[in-house]
């Protein structure tokens, strides 16, 4: 689509502008970007320095209203005209409604709340109606606005999520901001079928998908622990689902995974204060009320068996288990583990797997600690092979 066609759509699609409370804006809907903690630093410091610059036209931000409240001439008092860019608008009354969905500027919101007074949180936004089409919507939800580059797993996320859709306009668009060899990385996971499901099953949180490097998608391949690998991006799937159980998922951004990822709060006691800390933390699931959170959230994430993982943490820990899965090849013949016949490291062992009569053997609880365990001969495969990745 030309540009110049969808600039024009935004300019007759546009009711006019507002003064909006900062504690208004929700940012739900799944096609606005993640929020990334570093680059609201980053603004934050930037207004420290510059100031904010709210009456600049390039920073307003645009919301999207319902065409009642949009056509209620009640609001019509708060509405200024488009070329009304030289006004006193802290003169000018905020628009009185509660809730209102923000299209553009989440970044720039969550900077203005930590930067500005409590007596002054408001911005400047365009107003945009629940009738406004689809395209124009898209558009402004995903328009490059200088905020923050779209980064390798925000790319990932979109070409899937309108894969998904059966939108190949805005997939091809997506897939054309990538690298040759990123397209090439993509292109060869997305052929196993298994892998592409594992992250597929991930959308829902739009907030996992920031640390994605597509450049090292082509590893998950070539490692050959395609059951682990799958297994990890299961254990996330599930854990995210029970943290989330009676909310909405969509209300997990980036700063929240980034809050959470790693912490045992279960296991231990400095996890589980660090957690009950975060309930009045307005960026920790910003869009549940603070009820929800601290009924809901909270005894959710204090379920949690283990460590609570992530993409950041699955990509982080590759990094560990890829040394090790070179050795464990050498187990094997050269031929059993090559590209041309795709077996896994698990599939190539089993295949030279021979049972014995013994239902006892050894195993290794920890660094030396070797206790003999008895276990039915349909378990023992599985056991043996988790001890030769301990050894």
């Amino acid at each position: 689509m030309d540009d110049r066609v969808g600039s024009t759509d935004q300019h007759q699609s546009c009711q006019g502008l507002v003064r909006v409370s900062l504690n208004s804006l929700v940012y739900g809907d799944s096609q606005h970007r993640s929020l990334s903690e570093t680059n609201v630093t980053r603004l934050q410091r930037i207004y420290e320095v510059e100031g904010c610059q709210r009456d600049d036209a390039r920073n307003f931000i645009d919301i999207l209203l319902d065409c009642e409240d949009a056509d209620d001439a009640r609001w019509l008092p708060y509405v200024r005209a488009l070329s009304s860019t030289q006004l006193d608008w802290s003169s000018i009354p905020e628009l009185p409604i509660e809730r209102v969905e923000g299209l553009t500027g989440l970044h720039r919101v969550r900077a203005a709340e930590r930067y500005l007074a409590p007596n002054d949180q408001w911005w400047i936004a365009r107003v945009f109606t629940t009738d406004t089409n689809d395209r124009t919507r898209r558009q402004l939800a995903e328009e490059y606005s200088n905020e923050r580059a779209h980064g390798d797993g925000e790319i990932f996320y979109k070409i899937r999520r309108y894969h998904q859709r059966g939108d190949r306009d805005n997939e091809n668009k997506w897939w054309a901001r990538l690298t040759v060899s990123k397209r090439k990385d993509l292109r060869q996971l997305l052929r196993d079928h298994r892998f592409i499901t594992a992250f597929d099953n991930l959308l829902p949180w739009v907030g996992l998908w920031e640390p994605v490097q597509l450049g090292t998608l082509h590893r998950l391949l070539t490692m050959k622990c395609d059951e682990e690998l799958l297994n990890y991006l299961a254990h996330v799937h599930l854990v995210w689902s029970d943290i989330t159980q009676g909310t909405d998922e969509s209300s997990v951004d980036q700063s929240t995974v980034e809050k959470l990822h790693t912490l045992a709060p279960r296991w231990s006691s400095a996890d589980a204060q660090q957690i009950e800390q975060l309930v009045n933390d307005r960026s920790f699931f910003p869009d549940l009320s603070r009820d929800i959170v601290r009924n809901t959230v909270i005894p959710n994430i204090k379920g949690v068996e283990t460590a609570i993982p992530s993409l950041f943490t699955f990509f982080e820990d590759i990094k560990h288990l890829e040394p090790c899965a070179r050795i464990m090849r050498l187990l094997l013949p050269s031929t059993t583990t090559n590209a041309r016949n795709g077996l896994s490291i698990q599939q190539g062992l089993s295949r030279h797997y021979f049972p014995n009569e013994a239902s006892e053997f050894a195993v290794e609880y920890a660094q030396g600690d070797m206790r003999s365990h008895r276990a039915a001969e349909c378990e023992q495969p599985s056991l043996k092979y988790q001890q030769l990745w301990r050894r």
